[in-house]
């Protein structure tokens, strides 16, 4: 007799798209088609365009001194939807095979890095330049 538990995470038959039908059950997803449980993915990569996008303005411009922490609050929301969205694809990626498989955990890799690379431009834009040495008459 088996419990629920292991009852529910069963590996189904997959379809045509590489999805197994019963793959948002058993990835804690609502119970919605395939292409509409990516839209929040594409929305991360979207709004990460975005931000680097306003990073980089920033930087090639004069705003960069007045305006770092909204750079640092952009990157740090940026950075968290990378880590969910690379969280997401990892747990997903489970219920996939052959070439989807291999796909899922590619875009992981990529969600990864992008959050890496938000993290080190928060960094560096945190980081405070030393100030000018006092001048004064007098030589020590």
């Amino acid at each position: 007799m088996s419990t629920p538990a292991q009852a529910t995470f069963q590996k189904p038959e997959e379809n045509s798209r590489g999805l197994s039908y019963d793959w948002t059950l058993n990835a804690n997803y609502p119970r919605l088609q395939s292409g509409r449980v990516y839209r929040f993915d594409w929305f991360t990569v979207m709004f990460q365009l975005v931000i680097i996008v306003i990073v980089t303005l920033a930087l090639l411009s004069i705003a960069a001194r007045h305006s770092r922490p909204m750079l640092i609050g952009y990157l740090a929301v940026a950075s968290l939807l990378m880590i969910l969205s690379a969280d997401r694809l990892y747990n997903v990626s489970h219920f996939f095979k052959g070439k989807y498989y291999t796909r899922t955990r590619c875009a992981f890799a990529g969600y990864v890095i992008a959050a890496t690379g938000d993290l080190a431009l928060i960094y560096m834009l945190g980081l405070e330049p030393y100030p000018p040495a006092p001048t004064s008459g007098h030589s020590v």
